[in-house]
């Protein structure tokens, strides 16, 4: 099977006051993932605290036709911020962190590094990301 990987890093820097806030968010999967507009829910799996069940909107033509999906996910914190594995239908595989770093004088640097894989052919992996991380575009702005 051809897949494609698509590697992406944002980063934006924050106020260190902001930190420890945004670190909240990060450790708390219920609330990271309430910030990202395509994801309607997201239920822990009883038997492992780290693995969820994450229903997402599935937009086919934006705007006009959607469906949703559900596929599992292991969402792990780490001290700087929050690691996930996602793996969803058709072979498409999310490996995402978020990082809360100090910069020293009162600033800290808020980054987003994802690998995105997808079948060949499946889409165009740029649209796909795209879509897949407008939440941290959201968050960052």
């Amino acid at each position: 099977m051809l897949t494609k990987t698509k590697t992406f890093t944002q980063s934006i820097e924050i106020p260190s006051s902001h930190a420890p806030a945004l670190l909240s968010i990060l450790h708390d999967p219920q609330q990271l993932c309430s910030q990202h507009p395509l994801i309607l829910s997201i239920v822990q799996d009883p038997s492992d605290p780290t693995i969820y069940r994450v229903t997402h909107v599935l937009p086919i033509v934006p705007g006009f036709l959607q469906s949703t999906t559900t596929y599992k996910a292991r969402i792990v914190n780490t001290e700087k911020g929050v690691k996930s594995q996602s793996w969803a239908a058709m072979g498409v595989t999310n490996e995402l962190e978020y990082i809360v770093e100090d910069l020293g004088g009162g600033q800290s640097l808020f980054r987003e590094e994802a690998n995105v894989t997808v079948r060949t052919g499946l889409c165009e992996s740029r649209q796909f990301a795209h879509a897949a991380h407008a939440n941290t575009r959201q968050m960052l702005s």
